[in-house]
């Protein structure tokens, strides 16, 4: 640098005149110079892979044109444009390598175009043949030329500096990324409708992202993009269309780590965005778990070391949660998960999930429709409500049954599995097996209304997994009035009181499982908990939900 400002003086001494001219004019001699240092290691490349290692031309031509934009990207930014910012860094190189792939595929066809029809008998300078010689000088002109304006007004633009609004008072756009919005049936997707409605009540705006079943309707809200699920292209159409939205937003809001999140972290790194993840479960646990590749607790999961095919999902999801700008765990024990991972206690913030948005109107008309339907009146309800893979302990429970047939003093009992999944077959076997295929009713994936209408005719609900981050069921079963028998994992502690609102037991424990079950069949205590139940998961409420989130939003905005 002293010597550049050396030079600098030296010529302003010889002619003050001439130095101010070319000052006016530095921006374009300093692009020029910077380009012609460029197009000299194209064309030294070029003649070097061409005529001396005998590499043929086209190809010579993309090896040089890449060797020489990366050198013409960093004197361009620092040098010529004066871009000493690393701000927006990883944007700018993706736009000037987007530019520099348009300008390679210009610069190829423009060479093919000039060498193999306009000079293909021309130009030989004694037994040196310099047609491609010339032709990349006439593209390379071309291309210098659009290439300045994309530089000096697209990419390397000078930012006027923001007015400091209050961040209070500043309108922030919040794209929220999701894999399941409604009409997609469920407390997470009907909780996201929600979050988008309350966020706009507090002076956001919001673009939803989604992947679905259908394309988004005519009459749907503009707002939100629909990719449809399933198809070849959609995960491809889906980031590029986060991308295209993330340039709106603010902050990009995202409800899991390994789609969403994972295009989180790549827009990063392309546009500088913001991102939050809402972490409400360890999904490298779950894959793991769901294809039988490990078998251990969620907690011990996360310090042992596995093959490199578990090794691989973990680390990238660490990646995404370590580079979120805050983290929401949605329960203290997840809060402990992400620790461990490695995300900075700092950034992550606990909001609890919230039930309160139920709408009760038709409960009861479709209780009955439901107790009506399964001819239910004669028994006690056992109901159990989530999706049916391994770890949420269904099994459990439907061998516990047989525990309780051999008590003749318990009333006729009848099972209810709210929910579908991968384990459905072997559960449905392991029923007929377990002489309960009369005993057990399976309802299949279900519209929330009509679970709600399950958990409003049960006498008992159950949960018996392995690990939950802070359970939807649990909570609505709860605000239903219902007393929950639930195992001593996860964030269930947080939620279920043993003894008050329900019973804590050892996860899969069968005995337990049905020595608990028999207690709220039997004790009056728990046919009379309606209000205490609701009363439990005051603090899991959708104000504090939303106060929480909104200002998290602030903060990071």
């Amino acid at each position: 640098m002293k010597i550049y400002k050396k030079f600098k003086n030296y010529i302003r001494s010889l002619s003050p005149f001439y130095y101010g001219k070319m000052n006016r004019y530095k921006i374009p001699i300093k692009y020029v110079i910077s380009g012609g240092t460029a197009a000299f290691v194209d064309l030294a490349l070029l003649y070097a892979l061409t005529d001396i290692f005998g590499v043929y031309y086209l190809l010579s031509a993309s090896m040089a044109f890449l060797v020489a934009f990366f050198i013409s990207f960093y004197l361009q930014k620092f040098w010529t444009f004066r871009d000493n910012s690393n701000k927006q860094i990883y944007q700018q190189m993706f736009l000037y390598l987007f530019v520099g792939i348009v300008n390679l595929g210009i610069n190829t066809a423009g060479m093919y175009i000039l060498v193999e029809h306009i000079f293909s008998e021309l130009l030989y300078l004694g037994k040196f043949n310099i047609t491609y010689v010339l032709s990349q000088v006439i593209m390379g002109g071309i291309i210098a030329v659009g290439s300045f304006l994309v530089y000096r007004f697209v990419i390397f633009k000078k930012r006027k500096k923001e007015l400091k609004i209050d961040k209070d008072k500043r309108v922030l756009k919040i794209l929220i990324a999701t894999g399941i919005f409604p009409p997609d049936i469920g407390g997470p997707a009907t909780m996201l409708k929600d979050l988008a409605s309350s966020l706009a009540d507090n002076n956001f705006k919001v673009k939803i992202i989604t992947y679905s079943n259908g394309a988004r309707s005519e009459s749907e809200d503009k707002n939100i993009s629909r990719i449809v699920r399933g198809r070849f292209f959609s995960r491809l159409k889906y980031f590029l269309q986060m991308l295209k939205l993330a340039g709106w937003a603010d902050i990009i809001y995202v409800t899991d780590t390994y789609s969403a999140g994972r295009f989180a972290y790549y827009i990063k790194k392309i546009l500088n965005k913001k991102y939050i993840v809402r972490f409400a479960g360890d999904s490298a646990w779950e894959i793991a778990a769901a294809n039988g590749w490990i078998s251990d607790y969620i907690a011990d999961f996360q310090k042992k070391i596995y093959g490199r095919r578990v090794e691989k999902l973990k680390n990238q999801r660490k990646k995404i949660l370590i580079n979120a700008d805050k983290v929401i765990a949605v329960s203290y024990f997840l809060k402990g998960i992400a620790k461990d991972i490695g995300v900075r206690e700092d950034k992550i913030e606990v909001i609890y999930n919230s039930v309160d948005f139920i709408d009760l109107d038709s409960l009861e008309s479709k209780t009955k429709a439901a107790r009506d339907s399964l001819k239910l009146e004669n028994f006690k309800i056992i109901m159990t409500a989530g999706r049916l893979v391994p770890w949420k302990g269904a099994d459990g429970l439907i061998k516990s049954l047989a525990y309780l047939k051999e008590d003749k003093s318990l009333p006729l009992v009848k099972l209810i599995i709210v929910g579908d999944g991968p384990d459905r077959g072997r559960l449905e076997e392991l029923a007929k097996e377990q002489e309960a295929g009369d005993t057990v009713i399976f309802t299949g994936k279900i519209p929330l209304e009509e679970v709600y209408a399950y958990y409003n005719l049960a006498d008992v609900f159950v949960l018996n997994s392995q690990y939950e981050g802070l359970s939807h069921v649990i909570l609505e079963a709860l605000s239903l009035g219902k007393p929950v028998i639930a195992s001593n994992c996860g964030g269930n502690p947080e939620v279920v009181e043993h003894g008050k609102n329900g019973l804590l037991i050892p996860y899969n424990n069968e005995k337990e499982l049905s020595s608990a079950i028999k207690r709220m069949l039997v004790e009056e205590k728990w046919n009379n908990l309606g209000e205490v139940c609701a009363q439990s998961i005051k603090k899991f409420n959708w104000k504090n939900n939303i106060a929480a989130t909104v200002n998290l939003l602030r903060k990071v905005g």
